[in-house]
């Protein structure tokens, strides 16, 4: 609690004792009832003070939850920008694996290139069909065509299916299986 408010506490503790002043001075002699009057007048002079203060209180108050709201504001922005910078981190770790998969992925694709047709055919045919088909896009025709033409007929269908962006759905391709 804050100073304010501790004295209307104690105002407010005050006015009832003086209640209880004046209701003992309505029983007592004429001298009681001097004192009540003045009492009552200190009551209104409390009063005045508790109503002349709580506008201040207010004041502290709303200052108060402004400092905390710019606060937590502050707050708010520091996490933004530790955010921000920790994407831009994973986008660059992002970038960095996707020019590594397609370094590896040209790398696959030029030891295809060089190697026998039936070498060649006996990998892909181990491989995924996307896979597979990846590879065999990215050769040269001349290149492609020859390991085709080792390839198992049904699975080289398949392939050239894949290849040509024909995937079969998904209940025939467990049939082809």
């Amino acid at each position: 609690m804050t100073k304010w408010s501790l004295r209307c506490l104690a105002a407010i503790m005050s006015l009832s004792a003086l209640v209880w002043v004046a209701e003992a001075a309505e029983q007592a002699p004429s001298k009681l009832n001097l004192d009540a009057a003045a009492a009552q007048n200190s009551q209104s002079e409390v009063a005045k003070f508790c109503i002349n203060n709580a506008s201040a209180e207010a004041d502290a108050h709303l200052a108060w939850q402004k400092a905390q709201i710019m606060q937590m504001e502050d707050e708010l922005k520091q996490k933004i920008a530790d955010l921000e910078a920790k994407e831009a981190e994973n986008k660059k770790w992002v970038l960095a694996r996707q020019d590594l998969l397609q370094k590896g992925r040209d790398n696959v694709v030029a030891i295809f290139s060089h190697m026998q047709p039936e070498s060649a055919a006996l990998q892909l045919s181990a491989m995924q069909d996307d896979v597979a088909a990846a590879v065999l896009s990215k050769l040269s025709p001349r290149n492609a065509s020859a390991i085709l033409d080792e390839i198992d007929p049904p699975r080289a269908a398949r392939l050239a299916d894949v290849m040509a962006g024909n995937t079969p759905s998904v209940p025939e391709a467990k049939k082809a299986l």
